[in-house]
């Protein structure tokens, strides 16, 4: 049963640390001189939309959206 608790802390700061991730990785797009943190590359960049590959493999989608003065955060699984 406590296993069930656990979930929805691990999704949550999951949810937390990607969110930092997307605030940092805003500030690293709207610098001039753009200097990724050690273990992150930049892949490509499409019509606005920046990807980039950390150290572990993760793939990170960022679309800034300057309209707005929140930061949303969407999750995908690619599993199998």
């Amino acid at each position: 049963m406590n296993s069930l608790r656990y979930i929805p802390r691990v999704s949550l700061a999951l949810a937390l640390l990607l969110s930092l991730l997307a605030l940092s990785l805003s500030a690293v797009a709207q610098t001039a001189a753009t200097t990724l943190p050690k273990g992150m590359e930049r892949v490509t960049s499409v019509e606005g939309i920046n990807e980039y590959r950390l150290a572990n493999g993760l793939r990170v989608l960022m679309f800034p959206d300057q309209s707005k003065q929140t930061i949303t955060v969407n999750m995908n699984y690619l599993v199998g």
